[in-house]
């Protein structure tokens, strides 16, 4: 009797060994499944971020060629500049398309015609591809006239580049053509500020009497692995921050508006108290037109702001301007100085932020204001207020401030897209 319970109390130890060399077969042949599947994705990824590298420099050769030869438009035709050019690990194809994408289908909406009119703008689709992946970036290239130029961003306190959170970049102030500026009347310390992997790739003026060199205790503040790629100076004098006041001819308050899908166009002035843009409304601007409000304005959702042919917006604001989502204004013209906003606001009501994708061409007097680039939003134009910053991997693309005539320059902005 008792050996026979020994021998039963064998098999059920062999049993459970049994059981437990499955479970351990089962979770090693999980794991080594799970790391074969973890190194496809990681071997993606790489292509991917290798084929991004490739687009962004096929890009930068396309637009430094532009700038560098005045003959680019007789050369060129509309359609494909380069294909299948090795670069790296890969290939990058060049597309260059008279106009702009104002409907938002893609393709640009122009004559077809590179040569017909040298103040058509030029829209720059690089595909890079490298091991089956591919990414695809955009530019699109205007003339701008060029005279005499101040500072571009121009402030009474201070500007500042930084990385945030869940960004694997940081934000950046680059000119829009050629050279730029920027500048703080402030002599205090730390109120240029590159941290993080942040870069401004402009001149820089301090305030009168400003120490212009990057040491503790100066104006000027290097962190982490920042950069500041121009030169650095001390303005003669400093800079006149405008005055503002309301506008007189835009008539009684219409209250709140909100504008969620169709295009509606505007010829008139008016006043609002409240204006938001969002879902796919678009809002046509035809005339030179006023809008004072007195609330907030919104632009968010894949809305955007059109200014016609022969037209302007002059945008005053009592409150804040926020563009958000992947909402654009004034793209379709990528001139600034068709759409003008000017900010009455003070205290922490006296703000312009972009986040997500949204894209801006504007010219902005705010003088309590900040102009904020978050998310990898873009600003292209001039500011001239209180404060700036380019955060996470938003970019502020700077302009020229001032009037005069002058030579054709070009201005830039890139928009990126996930290739197929």
């Amino acid at each position: 009797m008792t050996n026979r319970y020994l021998y039963c109390r064998r098999g059920v130890a062999l049993l459970l060994v049994l059981i437990a060399v499955a479970i351990a077969v089962t979770l090693a042949c999980s794991f080594l499944a799970a790391q074969s599947t973890t190194i496809g994705i990681c071997g993606n990824l790489e292509n991917h971020s290798n084929a991004r590298h490739v687009a962004e420099s096929g890009l930068e050769l396309a637009i430094a060629y532009v700038r560098s030869d005045n003959d680019w438009r007789s050369l060129q035709s509309h359609g494909a500049w380069v294909t299948g050019e090795p670069f790296g690990e890969g290939t990058f194809t060049i597309v260059g398309e008279d106009g702009v994408d104002t409907d938002g289908d893609g393709a640009a909406d122009g004559d077809g015609d590179l040569a017909d009119d040298p103040d058509d703008p030029l829209t720059l689709t690089v595909t890079g591809k490298v091991n089956g992946a591919s990414h695809v970036v955009r530019a699109v290239v205007t003339p701008v006239p060029s005279g005499v130029c101040g500072p571009g961003i121009a402030v009474s306190d201070k500007i500042e580049v930084k990385s945030g959170h869940h960004y694997d970049g940081s934000g950046r102030i680059d000119p829009m053509s050629g050279t730029a500026a920027i500048a703080t009347n402030s002599t205090s310390n730390d109120k240029i500020k590159a941290k993080d992997t942040g870069v401004i790739s402009t001149d820089v003026y301090i305030g009168p009497g400003g120490n212009p060199d990057n040491e503790p205790g100066n104006v000027v503040k290097i962190e982490g692995s920042g950069q500041i790629t121009g030169t650095i100076h001390a303005l003669e004098e400093a800079i006149t921050m405008p005055t503002l006041s309301e506008p007189t001819d835009v008539g009684d308050t219409l209250g709140h508006l909100t504008l969620s899908s169709g295009t509606t166009t505007w010829s008139a002035n008016r006043r609002y108290n409240k204006l938001k843009l969002e879902s796919s409304a678009i809002l046509e601007i035809n005339g030179n037109i006023t809008v004072l409000c007195d609330g907030d304005v919104e632009f968010k959702g894949d809305s955007r702001l059109n200014i016609l042919s022969n037209s302007t917006l002059t945008l005053y604001l009592n409150k804040k301007l926020k563009c958000k989502d992947q909402s654009k204004a004034n793209v379709n013209t990528a001139d600034p100085l068709k759409f003008v906003v000017r900010s009455l606001a003070t205290g922490g009501s006296a703000k312009i932020e972009l986040e997500g994708t949204a894209q801006v061409y504007a010219t902005i007097e705010a003088p309590q204001g900040e102009l904020k680039a978050k998310g990898t939003s873009h600003f292209h134009g001039t500011f001239v207020g209180q404060k700036a910053k380019a955060e996470d991997e938003g970019r502020i693309h700077v302009g020229c401030r001032g009037d005069g005539d002058g030579d054709i320059i070009y201005s830039y902005t890139l928009q990126w897209q996930e290739g197929p």
